[in-house]
């Protein structure tokens, strides 16, 4: 609307007065009345946003966008005719309270505070956005809750013309910027030190609240009547001003006072579960991962970030989860006492800890009590200490003595030499200084002789360098302050690797917990050998890493250990054989295959079996007699050799399920519960063999740390991720097998072909036979049941005789055929001639008619109907 000759715009100076005119003449605004109240129009002006764009340039697409914006939202100019004193006519240019938006693309614009979504509860409709009160179709991200956004809009037929609707062309929705928003952590908070709690302090800077009270959001679950909270809460180190990575977003009024709080929790967990569909997160449950926001590549035992947002129940809510940061390296130094600590240092810097509290997140390993020189992984989250891995661990120096001479300590010509194992392995020729004691109780206790010291003992030293050794105590000796023995009897328990336990015993107490580092140096005595002796084999393990160790020498052997409290650093014991190494997780799985007998990695020679466990296929070397197909448990070790007697069935050679087990059809899962068809029981209470498809599902939760094992026991494979609704009524095969500890399912094994049972040995469905206990029972047929059976009617003519109807049964399977028979009582055929008689069945209904005598019958059939049950007859003339 601006006329180029009534602005000037044109000449030499028609750059500078353009420029003049933009300055000047836009971002003037103007008032309108709405619904009978004055609404004020606000425009920018035209270089908004451009202050640092010199003019005289050519313009970039960016400048040349947001000039086109500015304009589109200033109002129009429209000449007008004035007439003069002297009855002449000026004209002069108004403002029209149209904008050139309106005018041109007949669209609007409206400024508001965005209050959400569906998920937040601030619509009804899924897909809508609510903008002050206007509620329309829009994806907005919620990030810009609580601030000003600006919504263009063409509004169409229908709804309200003075807010966008469900009938509008929605073009846009964005933040304008004018809002004045604060982002924060609660650890990040300070004290502000203000007596009339109204002001918050984060970054060294103060802020003003409004009032001494303020709205509150936590994980964007808006209320109908919001939450408040007091700004002294917020100062508060019991409150708000903690070590937490929470996080808080402050929303200002117009007078950039904080008026509202979005505070987003964050939390810490273990996946402790993952397949192709979900995961499942210690602290959180089981999560969808289409339907939420999941970082790609996470597995099992990663520690995770996550966060919840607008539901309280997982289910319902949407949520994230990543990966924690993580960073590595010595403590050297910490505040605060196990597991209270204030924070780590670590090669110097210092971590704030989440909580003041280390938490047992890590599958092993977890760290709890700080200790300098300790090697730790940190897991982070926004610069705090979510959780910590011990990846090494201080607090005691032990070794094995594996051979001595008959030296004497503190001869400079002949002193006692050791060879020590250290728990890494490494085999040390040392003296024994002068120094050394045999316990620490009492420093006169010296160790002076050969005599003192045997090969097999375990010692605690203090210094080990220069070819000496220092020794503290023995572990042996009773007078050590945290040494301690204990006999264990042939076949009895050792370690417990499920507790992690070692059996030793102090008092009337045995079982103590070793510390995720504790050294266990084991010796291996020969055959023939009385006693250890430097002729036998010396090995050393870390206790957390090993299997179940039970004690099979025939005899009584001594366990030697080391307790800091009430926790195991060091032990030592005899064994008869080497343990299985490194024992990590118990696998559950199916044995794919027998490939013959090759070398172990331990140097024997072993049959190698190929067992399908979790996802993947991994080699197994044992002197144990399997069979593919065999459902097996075993405790994994890192070299893949086992023990004869490292594997039980889950299904025995009898094809009887073990008993802590459950055979099963899985018909589906139902977030944390899963849904199967039970095992009959006997008359006499014991389980039979086969589930029943009796029509009566069962349901038992998961254990949070459920195990889910796929295989297909057709090809012999690893099965599909599928989800857990693989039954097939057709073929009735059981199709999975379940543990279930403490009332919950903690492992679960799935068949998922759909073409074999969990079977043993090789049985598939073109086999004929039924392992793994027979296959399910057929679902019951359903039936009806007839009335009437050998009813008599009377005849109608003649008086001697009657008809009798006779059913071929009473009970009969849906969509079968019965048959009814109707014979007639009289020989003479008198009551059969010129009577019909009809049968009605109240599924069906047929007529037989009589033309004569007829004692052997008329037969007619049916097909049963569900819920069709009557039959009935009647005899008429024929007319």
């Amino acid at each position: 609307g601006f006329d180029a000759e009534a602005y000037k715009l044109t000449g030499a100076q028609w750059a500078v007065r353009t420029d003049e005119v933009a300055r000047t003449m836009t971002g003037q605004g103007w008032t309108t009345t709405v619904g009978g109240a004055p609404v004020y129009h606000s425009e920018p002006g035209m270089y908004d946003d451009l202050a640092s764009v010199m003019m005289a340039n050519n313009a970039t697409r960016d400048t040349a966008a947001q000039l086109i914006w500015n304009g589109l939202q200033n109002g129009t100019r429209t000449v007008q005719p004035t007439t003069t004193a002297a009855g002449g006519v000026e004209w002069t240019y108004v403002t029209n309270s149209t904008t050139l938006l309106q005018q041109r693309y007949s669209a609007n614009t409206m400024e508001g505070t965005f209050y959400g979504n569906k998920d937040t509860d601030a619509t009804s409709e899924d897909g809508f956005i609510k903008v002050d009160d206007a509620e329309f179709p829009y994806d907005f991200d919620i990030d810009n809750i609580g601030e000003e956004v600006k919504v263009i809009w063409r509004d169409g037929k229908g709804g309200s013309d003075a807010k966008p609707d469900k009938h509008d062309t929605i073009f846009g929705v964005f933040n304008t910027g004018k809002t004045q928003v604060y982002h924060t952590t609660k650890n990040a908070l300070q004290d502000a030190e203000d007596k009339n709690n109204k002001k918050v302090k984060f970054g060294g800077t103060k802020y003003d609240t409004k009032d001494t009270t303020i709205e509150v959001t936590y994980d964007y679950q808006v209320k109908s009547s919001p939450d408040t909270v007091n700004v002294a809460d917020i100062n508060s180190a019991s409150g708000w001003r903690v070590a937490s990575p929470d996080q808080i977003k402050f929303v200002c009024d117009e007078d950039g006072k904080i008026v509202a709080a979005y505070v987003t929790t964050v939390s810490a967990g273990r996946v402790t579960s993952v397949t192709s569909t979900k995961i499942t997160v210690s602290g959180l449950g089981t999560v969808d991962i289409e339907d939420n926001n999941v970082a790609e590549g996470l597995k099992k035992d990663d520690i995770v970030i996550f966060t919840k947002f607008y539901k309280s129940k997982v289910a319902d809510a949407f949520v994230t989860i990543t990966k924690a940061e993580t960073v590595e390296g010595k403590i050297t130094g910490f505040k605060g006492d196990a597991p209270k600590h204030e924070n780590l240092v670590l090669d110097g810097t210092t971590y704030k800890v989440a909580g003041k509290e280390l938490k047992a997140l890590t599958a092993d390993n977890a760290y709890t009590k700080a200790a300098t020189d300790d090697e730790v992984r940190l897991y982070l989250c926004e610069g705090l200490v979510m959780a910590a891995e011990a990846l090494s661990e201080a607090g005691g120096k032990y070794a094995l003595v594996i051979d001595k001479d008959s030296g004497t300590v503190g001869s400079a010509l002949s002193g006692l030499k050791l060879i020590v194992m250290t728990p890494d392995g490494e085999k040390h020729t040392v003296t024994v200084d002068k120094n050394s004691t045999k316990n620490d109780k009492d420093s006169a206790d010296k160790l002076t002789s050969a005599s003192d010291v045997a090969i097999g003992d375990l010692v605690e030293y203090s210094t080990l360098s220069n070819g000496t050794i220092k020794i503290k105590t023995l572990a042996k000796d009773s007078g050590s302050k945290n040494g301690v023995t204990t006999k264990v009897a042939n076949a009895n328990d050792i370690w417990d690797k499920d507790s992690k336990k070692l059996q030793v015993t102090v008092g009337s107490t045995t079982g103590f917990v070793a510390t995720s580092s504790a050294p266990l140096f084991v010796s291996v005595k020969g055959k023939d050998a009385a006693s250890v002796d430097a002729n036998a084999d010396f090995y050393v393990y870390t206790l957390r890493d090993l299997g179940n160790i039970e004690n099979k020498t025939g005899g009584e052997v001594t366990i030697q250990a080391y307790l800091d409290g009430s926790e195991v650093v060091a032990a030592a014991v005899e064994l008869k054989n080497k343990p299985s190494s490194n024992t990590a997780d118990t696998l559950y799985g199916m044995v794919k295959s027998k490939e013959g007998t090759r070398k172990a990695p331990n140097g024997d020679d072993k049959t190698l079996y190929k067992v399908i466990v979790a996802d993947e296929i991994i080699d197994v070397y044992t002197d144990a007699t399997l069979a593919k197909g065999d459902l097996i448990t075993f405790d994994q070790t890192s070299n893949n050799v086992y023990d004869d007697d490292a594997f039980t069935q889950i299904v025995t050679a009898d094809d009887t399920v073990a008993a802590d087990w459950t055979l099963a059809a899985i018909v589906d899962n139902d977030s944390d519960l899963l849904k199967y068809y039970a095992e009959t029981k006997a008359a006499d209470g014991a389980t039979a063999e086969n589930p029943s498809y009796d029509g009566k599902q069962v349901s038992t939760a998961f254990d949070k740390d459920v195990t889910v094992i796929y295989v297909d026991a057709d090809a012999y494979d690893v099965g599909d991720n599928v989800d857990y609704k693989v039954y097939d009524p057709a073929n009735g095969y059981a199709n999975a097998v379940f543990h279930v500890d403490s009332g919950k399912i903690d492992v679960i094994i799935i068949e998922t072909s759909g073409e074999a049972n969990l079977a043993k040995a090789g049985d598939k469905k073109d086999a004929g036979t039924t392992k793994f206990g027979p296959a399910i029972a057929a679902k019951p047929a359903e039936k009806v049941t007839l009335d009437n059976k050998n009813a008599t009617i009377s005849a109608v003519t003649g008086t001697s005789g009657a008809y009798t109807v006779e059913l071929s049964a009473t009970e009969v399977e849906v969509g079968k055929t019965f048959t009814v028979t109707v014979k007639c009582g009289s020989v003479d055929g008198n009551n059969a001639s010129g009577e019909v008689v009809t049968v009605t069945y109240s599924g069906e209904g047929k007529t037989v008619e009589f033309t004569g005598a007829d004692n052997t019958g008329k037969t007619v059939t049916f097909t049963a109907v569900k819920g069709a049950t009557d039959v009935t007859a009647s005899v008429a003339a024929k007319s």
